[in-house]
């Protein structure tokens, strides 16, 4: 049985549909005047996701202009890197702390632009440029609201988006969540990943390390099973 949308995201789905423009106040603005809670979005919590799938992506309303997700982030669940497909604006709301860390493409390299707290209450916006990585590194598990928005008539607004695969060094175009180990079946196309340092890289391993960790490798499939057992 599928779940109802909640009535406070019925308003702000029935607004963005009905706008031929937004900008990125307009978004950033209804959804402030929501008031949106935990109890709002309670029914799309999903802490008890896959090994495969690296935090909880549970999606409240998708369609050629709106997609609205909510995601459930236990202590080490991360993202991949990545952007964000067709979407023009998009917006997280934390309900919880959570870490975000941009990065930007330049003369074909990945670099680390900041690495910031998004703190609980906070909206974090993003645009089609926008490359970043979410997750959850503290003590207590958070949730956070994500709602994208484009006026291109897609089949996804956040189809194709780019994961960057530095232990591959690919970049998987995909559908769906972006999770660290992207399903085969989500994989639209495949491209070689832009250049990256150390740090860079360090970083991300790291991150992925502690995501293991956690979990026992005979649950993995795919690429996270190749890199575990490497």
């Amino acid at each position: 049985m599928s779940l109802q949308i909640p009535v406070k995201i019925q308003k702000l789905v029935q607004y963005l549909e009905s706008e031929n423009e937004i900008s990125e106040k307009d978004l950033l603005n209804s959804i402030k005047c929501l008031d949106i809670t935990i109890s709002d979005v309670g029914d799309y919590l999903s802490f008890n996701h896959s090994i495969n799938e690296s935090y909880g992506r549970s999606v409240i309303y998708e369609s050629s202009k709106v997609e609205v997700v909510v995601m459930s982030w236990n202590r080490g669940d991360y993202t991949s890197i990545h952007d964000h497909g067709y979407a023009q604006w998009g917006a997280v709301y934390a309900f919880g702390n959570l870490l975000n860390s941009y990065f930007k493409i330049e003369n074909n390299t990945l670099k680390k632009l900041s690495e910031t707290i998004l703190e609980k209450g906070e909206i974090a916006i993003i645009d089609n440029s926008s490359i970043h990585q979410m997750g959850n590194p503290y003590n207590k598990p958070a949730i956070s609201l994500h709602v994208y928005y484009t006026n291109k008539n897609v089949k996804s607004v956040t189809g194709e988006a780019r994961n960057f695969d530095l232990y591959s060094d690919t970049v998987y175009k995909a559908n769906g969540g972006a999770f660290l180990d992207i399903p085969d079946k989500d994989v639209v196309s495949k491209e070689k990943c832009p250049k990256f340092n150390n740090k860079v890289y360090e970083s991300y391993i790291k991150i992925l390390q502690q995501y293991l960790n956690k979990h026992s490798y005979n649950n993995l499939s795919g690429r996270l099973k190749t890199y575990a057992y490497a």
